[in-house]
């Protein structure tokens, strides 16, 4: 049993809607991320940081490029720096569930940024870990 409803947790960090289009003001996302666009530095050396991306209501709903992730850095501190790319497959999970689109083409493995872009009723695309299927 969950405290919080896994869809309520996803609803409350995926900003969403006209607020985060223009704004990026929705309480949910402020609470859990830094934006770069704003040029707030982060909270606390583990937070995320990222750019928030203005969809186009053509190609893209919103978009955020991740220069910095959370997760990423709590697993290195725990030493299961291993465990990245699986939680980042997760990604690839709540997409699909939630008929987000995600569309990500660059990851920190190859890349210092790791990139969203979602289109609500689109394929979910991205690269998993080998040998996991979804």
């Amino acid at each position: 049993m969950y405290a919080v409803p896994p869809e309520k947790i996803v609803e409350m960090i995926s900003p969403v809607g006209p607020t985060a289009k223009t704004n990026n003001s929705s309480k949910a996302a402020s609470a859990i991320f830094t934006s770069e666009r704003t040029l707030t530095p982060p909270l606390t050396p583990m937070d995320f940081v990222y750019s928030f991306v203005e969809g186009d209501e053509e190609d893209i709903d919103y978009g955020v490029d991740m220069t910095e992730c959370a997760i990423q850095k709590f697993l290195k501190k725990q030493y299961a720096e291993k465990l990245v790319p699986y939680m980042c497959a997760l990604d690839n999970a709540l997409s699909i569930r939630f008929n987000r689109g995600l569309v990500r083409t660059k990851t920190f493995v190859e890349s210092n940024v790791c990139d969203f872009r979602y289109k609500r009723d689109r394929e979910t695309k991205m690269a998993l870990p080998k040998g996991l299927k979804t």
